[in-house]
């Protein structure tokens, strides 16, 4: 059967496969404490909330999977305040295609890396806080300070280059 996917946290209660959704939120919350992404906090005066969306897929390779992904809504982020640069390099489309022409030609191997959870590896460089994900409970007068970059975040991808460029 097609496996339908749904658009907010309320569609995914509502889903025949309700219970692959919700887990998948739960796997993805799980894993945001155990990197320490966030800690709960009491809400600060100073500081708006920043609210967040989950994102839902199916995957079929390498086996089948269903991938709820936090992200935050990062265009309610206001400059100077919420973030500051977010630049980040980008590879060439001309230049991967001229590695792969090589490799072909040289009968070179080529391997894949992933990095699961990558923008939640690298820390955050203002506060950010974030009211309960849709499905989260915590209690009340309570937030989410973010700690680690986190996907929808306007500077994650610039936080993320320059945790793999100390690496070098």
């Amino acid at each position: 059967s097609v496996v339908q996917i749904p658009q907010s946290h309320s569609d995914a209660e509502r889903s025949e496969d309700a219970e692959h959704w919700l887990e998948g939120e739960r796997e993805e919350i799980g894993a945001f404490f155990d990197n320490n992404v966030w800690k709960l906090v009491p809400i600060p005066s100073n500081y708006r909330l920043l609210t967040s969306n989950w994102v839902y897929n199916f995957k079929l390779h390498p086996a089948p999977r269903y991938r709820s992904r936090l992200t935050l809504k990062g265009f309610l982020q206001q400059k100077g305040v919420d973030y500051g640069d977010i630049f980040s390099p980008v590879v060439r489309y001309s230049t991967v295609r001229i590695v792969f022409a090589l490799c072909a030609h040289y009968r070179l191997h080529t391997r894949h890396l992933d990095c699961p959870k990558a923008f939640t590896q690298a820390d955050l460089d203002v506060p950010i806080y974030i009211k309960a994900p849709p499905g989260m409970k915590i209690p009340a007068g309570m937030c989410l300070k973010i700690l680690k970059s986190i996907y929808g975040l306007k500077q994650a991808s610039r936080l993320f280059h320059e945790l793999l460029t100390e690496f070098r």
